[in-house]
């Protein structure tokens, strides 16, 4: 009887201590509600640049932590410290890549977007919940509350695409001194593209490859680089350090 009580007592011991919801990466998210400073903020309606204003987590990025990455014109990532005892994150650091987007309602939705929600509660403690809805659809929902009370409702649109998590591919030597090469191990993964962003966004390579293929990145400075992969599985970003 001892021994069924340690037991019972160790099982809820490890379901406290595991008290991440790890739903949120199993799906891919939807952006269907933005509240920055008590105001709703409209979401462009589907157009040429944006269609929908996605949100992934991945539970590895290969570095062994786990990332985000949100895009309206361009990409926002960051890595989320997850807390084992409820569900919130701890945000360091927010990164956004710099291009312009051609449609002005675009640009001031991904500005508010990207500042109000990311940029202006870093490092900070967010919150989420994750629940189903109850009108019988089955869809799930997930809401990331900031520090400042601002917050974003997002809905699931279909299942994370895992493959092409930390699994998706490699990224060889890390640091790398004069080339790296990504190896999508054996996958059979064509019109691969890759962009290279330094730690303020900027744009410092982008180029097609295939797997294996040697990439040059002697003309880049010292530090540490965002690897950006898209192609037809999905898109996924990797860091590697540049020396």
């Amino acid at each position: 009887m001892k021994q069924l009580y340690a037991f019972l007592f160790l099982m809820l011991t490890l379901q406290l201590v595991q008290a991440q919801d790890l739903r949120i990466y199993d799906y891919d998210w939807k952006l269907s509600e933005l509240v920055i400073d008590g105001q709703s903020i409209p979401i462009p309606e589907s157009n040429a640049e944006v269609q929908t204003i996605p949100l992934r987590f991945i539970s590895d990025d290969g570095s062994g932590a786990p990332s985000f990455m949100t895009n309206v014109c361009n990409s926002g990532f960051g890595q989320p410290q997850f807390s084992t005892t409820e569900n919130t994150f701890l945000l360091e650091q927010f990164f956004a890549t710099l291009l312009l987007c051609e449609q002005p309602q675009n640009q001031s939705f991904e500005s508010t977007y990207f500042s109000g929600l990311f940029f202006a509660n870093i490092p900070g403690i967010f919150a989420y919940e994750i629940s189903v809805t109850l009108d019988g659809s089955g869809r799930v929902m997930l809401v990331i509350t900031a520090p400042d009370g601002s917050y974003a409702r997002y809905f699931n649109s279909g299942l994370s695409s895992k493959s092409f998590d930390k699994n998706a591919f490699t990224i060889s030597p890390n640091p790398a001194s004069d080339y790296i090469v990504v190896d999508f191990k054996n996958q059979n993964i064509k019109n691969t593209t890759i962009e290279v962003y330094d730690n303020l966004g900027k744009l410092c390579l982008q180029k097609t490859i295939a797997s294996q293929q040697p990439v040059n990145v002697q003309n880049l400075a010292n530090g540490m680089y965002f690897l950006k992969v898209s192609n037809t599985v999905g898109t996924t970003i990797q860091k590697f350090i540049k020396m």
